[in-house]
């Protein structure tokens, strides 16, 4: 049977745990290298003369 950690082995293993959680940060930080992410370009907004002159347009269909 195993003898106990005690205080000293207990914080040499949390800090073992710590490295190599760090070093996996570290290591797999690297592997993901898509640029950023950016929202697609939005179309110019129409122009309020076209809008009135569509507008006038579906008028006159509608009144002849």
């Amino acid at each position: 049977m195993s003898a106990p950690l005690g205080p000293w082995g207990l914080a040499a293993l949390i800090a073992a745990s710590f490295a190599v959680l760090a070093l996996m940060v570290v290591l797999g930080a690297g592997r993901n290298s898509d640029p950023p992410w950016e929202p697609p370009e939005t179309p110019p907004a129409p122009d309020q003369a076209d809008i009135n002159r569509q507008f006038a347009d579906i008028t006159k269909h509608i009144e002849e």
